[in-house]
């Protein structure tokens, strides 16, 4: 299985603990996000999305933070804009996640996303593929 890393970077001192980033996310997207373990084995869970974010690190201005692949389209489109809500900038090496033009609408909450939306977003990965995003972000005909 492989992993997915995101990082946010921020100004000295100013980067958000992981219970903070856990509350902004429940706000943002109305769902529950639940936190478990400390320290070094943090997770936040997404119970609605069967997904998990884990091996958060943080130094005071760089949050890092790891996923499985396929990165969920909806939990890391709102991870980022929780981020950029607390001037986290996305990091600039490579291999790290990245904001997808194609799924900029599914930034709102959940309650605001189309029935069609949360029904593909609630299907789980299979292994490394999550086959019907590929519609999200798609208009209406």
């Amino acid at each position: 299985m492989g992993l997915v890393v995101g990082e946010w970077r921020f100004l000295p001192g100013s980067a958000p603990e992981v219970a903070v980033i856990a509350e902004a996310l429940a706000r943002h997207t109305g769902l529950e996000v639940r936190q478990e373990g400390l320290a070094d084995a943090v997770a936040l869970i997404v119970p609605t999305l069967r997904e998990r974010l884990f091996d958060w690190r943080s130094d005071g201005a760089v949050v890092t933070v790891h996923g499985f692949v396929p990165p969920h389209p909806y939990l890391w489109e709102m991870l980022d804009a929780v981020m950029a809500s607390f001037g986290g900038q996305i990091g600039a090496a490579e291999h790290l996640w990245r904001r997808d033009p194609a799924h900029v609408a599914l930034r709102r909450p959940w309650h605001a996303l189309t029935a069609a939306e949360r029904l593909i977003l609630r299907v789980p990965t299979m292994g490394a593929w999550r086959p019907l995003d590929r519609f999200l972000g798609r208009k209406a005909r």
